[in-house]
């Protein structure tokens, strides 16, 4: 991963509903990176920036169960961890869609969310 001091830190996994698994992870070039297994985990992808700003702080994604769409909550910034937004991605995660921001104040940061589902 080019410009990187730290690599990839604190992973995410998620199964997609077309059966193939997902792995995300923090990095500290202003994006999350993504990468995708068809076997189970036992090869992946070459790991891609995903769509989305972010600074190094870690995301929560989780398929909504009746949808099957994911919903990721993180700091959607590329330097700051506020504000708090969630987005929900229609396509096993290469897009993210209908952004939203749970909380814009600059007082308050954000640094490990979880979903509970």
């Amino acid at each position: 991963m080019k410009n990187s001091s730290v690599g990839a830190e604190e992973p995410g996994v998620v199964q997609l509903r077309n059966g193939q698994v997902m792995l995300w992870f923090r990095t500290d070039t202003g994006h999350p990176y993504q990468c995708y297994s068809d076997d189970g985990g036992v090869t992946w992808s070459t790991p891609k920036p995903m769509p989305v700003a972010a600074p190094n702080s870690p995301q929560s994604i989780k398929r909504i169960p009746s949808t099957g769409d994911l919903l990721m909550v993180w700091n959607n910034s590329a330097t700051k961890r506020f504000p708090l937004a969630a987005a929900i991605s229609r396509n096993n995660g290469r897009n993210w869609q209908d952004i939203r921001n749970l909380d814009a104040d600059a007082n308050h940061t954000y640094a490990y969310t979880s979903i509970r589902s």
